[in-house]
């Protein structure tokens, strides 16, 4: 839709219409049409997905994609440099790394820029271990931004373990603090993680509107929580910052 901003309801209601009905001309029903509808108010942002709704464009936004999909975009489109995988699902990770790791892969399916293969990262920290056993590249994470230190140790004593077994425990020690961490944060949302980063870093604050800042006693028990204080503390001890 291009700068969609500068667009009236209207406007955007015909553009949805229009490339609905040309698509289907084209004989390309099946090809969905995704709307943009968010704006600074909460109102207009309501007022916009009605109307979108209304205009049919016919899409969903979050949509699953399974392990099948995902490899075969990888194989027809060199061009695609990696997946985040935020649905969390370990077992479609498993077998998205089963096949770009191949060296069949890798000569039949080059990538356009050779230096850099498919990578695959989860979309939460709370399994990175058992994901480099799978050979996933690592994780893209929300809350590399609260403990940064002993994500970064995890992920080192991760890769360590394909080598030296001896270090599994102390893998499992920590990955399974910042797992109960990761999970325990992210029911407080975005407003939670802000308010965290705000008491440890003087930074983060209010999130943007129409987000709602975090409740004062709602964080205070988020911050009391054990799953938390454990967390924080490992990333204090890491970090040298008692």
């Amino acid at each position: 839709m291009g700068e969609a901003v500068h667009l009236t309801h209207s406007e955007r209601a015909t553009l949805i219409q229009t490339g609905r009905r040309a698509l289907d001309d084209a004989g390309l029903s099946e090809i969905p049409i995704v709307a943009g509808t968010g704006t600074g108010s909460t109102r207009e942002t309501i007022e916009l997905c009605r109307e979108a709704k209304d205009a049919d464009p016919g899409a969903s936004g979050g949509i699953d994609m399974d392990s099948d999909f995902i490899t075969e975009v990888a194989q027809d489109c060199p061009n695609t440099a990696g997946v985040k995988l935020t649905c969390g699902n370990v077992g479609k990770l498993t077998r998205i790394c089963d096949t770009v790791s191949s060296s069949s892969f890798a000569s039949e399916y080059p990538r356009k820029n050779d230096k850099a293969p498919f990578l695959v990262f989860g979309g939460f920290i709370d399994f990175l271990l058992p994901s480099t056993y799978a050979n996933a590249h690592g994780a893209i994470t929300g809350l590399g931004n609260v403990a940064p230190h002993a994500i970064a140790k995890l992920y080192e004593i991760s890769e360590a373990t394909r080598t030296d077994a001896s270090l599994i425990p102390e893998a499992q020690r920590l990955q399974g603090i910042i797992a109960r961490g990761d999970f325990t944060i992210a029911k407080s949302s975005i407003a939670g993680t802000k308010a965290l980063l705000e008491k440890l870093y003087g930074y983060g604050g209010a999130p943007r509107k129409p987000l709602l800042p975090t409740e004062p006693e709602k964080f205070e028990a988020l911050w009391a929580h054990p799953h938390v204080q454990d967390l924080v503390k490992l990333e204090r001890e890491l970090s040298g910052k008692l």
